[in-house]
C-alpha cells in the first residue's frame, strides 16, 4: 500500500493513463503526511482519456454481441477490439474531474507550479537505475522527440499480458492459437488436437475470440451457464431470450429481407412486394 511507504520530499512517476493510474495520481495529490514533492504522469495515449461507458457502448458486454463477435473473421474482430479499446481502458470521467479541479488549486490557490507534470504521447522506452535515482527514457512519436526523465520511485500501471498457462504446458503442441490466444467454441471450450469428449474449457481468456466483455466478470455467470449446460450435455440453465437493444448479425425483424443486395455495384434493386 502507498500509505505505507514513505514518499514524502520524492519524485515520483507514474506510468500507464489508465484507470489505476489515474486512482494513484489521485491519491498522491490529495495525501497531506506522506505527499511526494513532484509527480509525473506519463501515458502512452495522446491525452488523459474517459472511458466510454455510454449507453450503445454498454451493448457490447451483452451475451448477444458476443456471440455476433465470436463469428466474425479474425481480422475483423482485431480491428473492432483496437475500435473497442476505450469502452473498458479508459478513465472514470468523475475520476478525470477530481484530478483536474485538484490540480487547478494546487496551481492556482496553492500557487506550486513545479509539483506535477502530465505527459501524454509518450512511450517509455528505457528505464534504468542511475546514482540514487531512476531514469526513464520516452519518445514522443508524434513530435519524433526524445526526453529523459528521472524519479526517486516508479510506479508502473501498464495491464498485463496474457501467456500461455503453465498447467497446459504438456499439451502446449496440442493447443493451436491464434493472435496468440485459444480459438474458443462457443460453449467456451477450446480447440484442441485430442479426444473430442475430453473438452477444456476457459474463462477470462477469450477476448480475441469473444470481444471486449470477456475479461470483464459482466458477463461471468452466462459463460459459467453456457459452460454448465455444455458439460452437462443439456439445458440446466435458460441463457436464451433477448437482452440487447442493438440487431448485431444479420437481422430477422418482420419487414426486413436479407435478399437485398445490389447485383451490380452502384446498382439497387426494389424489395419485392411482402
Amino acid at each position: 500500500m502507498l500509505e505505507e511507504r514513505d514518499l514524502r520530499d520524492k519524485r515520483v512517476v507514474i506510468v500507464g493513463g489508465g484507470q489505476t493510474g489515474a486512482e494513484l495520481m489521485l491519491h498522491l495529490l490529495t495525501t497531506d503526511a506522506n505527499a511526494p514533492r513532484q509527480i509525473t504522469w506519463i501515458s502512452r495515449r495522446s491525452n488523459f482519456q474517459p472511458m466510454d461507458n455510454s449507453a450503445f457502448a454498454n451493448e457490447l458486454y451483452t451475451p448477444e454481441y458476443s456471440d455476433y463477435f465470436g463469428g466474425l473473421p479474425f481480422e475483423v474482430r482485431k480491428q473492432l477490439l483496437d475500435e473497442q479499446k476505450m469502452t473498458s481502458d479508459g478513465v472514470n470521467h468523475d475520476l478525470l474531474k477530481l484530478i483536474y479541479q485538484r490540480l487547478y488549486e494546487i496551481r492556482f490557490l496553492d500557487k506550486q507550479t513545479d509539483r506535477w507534470r502530465l505527459c501524454p504521447g509518450r512511450e517509455v522506452v528505457g528505464l534504468e537505475r542511475g546514482e540514487g535515482e531512476w531514469l526513464l527514457s520516452t519518445y514522443q512519436p508524434h513530435s519524433d522527440n526524445y526526453e529523459l526523465a528521472s524519479a526517486d520511485k516508479v510506479i508502473l500501471c501498464t495491464g498485463y499480458t496474457r501467456a500461455f498457462p503453465p498447467c497446459l504446458t504438456a499439451l502446449s503442441q496440442q493447443v493451436p492459437l491464434e493472435g496468440g490466444e485459444f480459438i474458443v467454441n462457443e460453449d467456451y471450450s477450446i480447440k484442441w488436437d485430442g479426444p473430442a469428449e475430453n473438452r477444456i474449457y476457459v474463462q477470462n481468456a477469450a477476448r480475441a475470440a469473444r470481444g471486449v466483455a470477456d475479461p470483464n466478470l459482466s458477463l461471468n455467470a452466462w459463460r459459467a451457464a453456457r459452460i454448465i449446460n455444455s458439460m452437462a450435455g443439456r439445458q440446466v440453465y435458460d441463457i436464451e431470450g433477448a437482452s440487447c437493444m442493438v440487431d448485431w448479425g444479420p437481422t430477422r425483424t418482420p419487414g426486413y429481407r436479407r435478399d437485398c443486395a445490389p447485383r451490380e455495384p452502384g446498382v439497387h434493386r426494389a424489395l419485392p412486394k411482402a
